[in-house]
């Protein structure tokens, strides 16, 4: 109950991070591995838009400051667009709106390509931390490489014929995990499919987490 979590949206928390970093950067072409803000300088003076904490009256990139982490909310609520209400709340058929409906709603997604996008864990923690930053991440992995081969050979059609391969899958799972490690306990947690399918007391302290 009050929890909404949606599958998969093609990578949108990839997609998401060259757009703000245009504005954390002043040189797009030249995304960073890590999280690391740097002024151009070729334009001394000059701070990248989200880097600007006072207001510019002149020039060509003048505007007001713009407050920390502005951005966050129209990337949250580009995900919540993902996201939405059932369709008869949405049309307010029980006369509820949508505001009053997820008031106390807590929104969730599922990813299974953060490893697939081009940043280290600690940049990647440091995104997600930067647009959600009172989330809680569970990621969830499957120790049992040779398991996960045979599931992936099993359910996807490759396009030329290969398939990830078991040593595909421990690199993965170590990204993944050192993504958790960047993120801090508090803010995340691994689950292992190996154990939580034979055991609910994995989900038990998860719901207590």
């Amino acid at each position: 109950p009050n929890v909404r979590l949606s599958g998969e949206n093609r990578n949108f928390l990839g997609i998401t991070a060259p757009l703000v970093n245009t504005f954390h950067f002043d040189d797009p072409s030249k995304y960073p591995k890590g999280y690391i803000v740097k002024k151009d300088p070729r334009r001394p003076g000059i701070s990248p838009l989200l880097e600007q904490n006072f207001d510019r009256d002149d020039g060509p990139f003048a505007h007001n400051a713009i407050p920390p982490q502005s951005m966050s909310c129209a990337i949250q609520h580009a995900f919540n667009v993902l996201n939405p209400p059932p369709q008869a709340v949405q049309r307010e058929d029980n006369l509820l709106s949508v505001r009053d409906y997820d008031e106390s709603t807590i929104f969730g997604f599922k990813t299974i390509r953060l490893q697939k996008n081009d940043w280290t864990p600690m940049y990647a923690a440091k995104y997600i931390t930067e647009v959600f930053p009172c989330a809680k991440v569970i990621i969830n992995i499957r120790s049992n490489a040779a398991d996960q081969v045979r599931s992936m050979e099993n359910t996807f059609r490759s396009e030329d014929g290969t398939y990830k391969t078991e040593e595909d899958i421990h690199q993965t799972n170590q990204y993944l995990i050192n993504v958790a490690k960047a993120l801090g306990e508090d803010a995340a947690t691994v689950i292992d499919l190996a154990q939580w399918k034979d055991d609910v007391n994995v989900f038990n302290s998860l719901a207590e987490w």
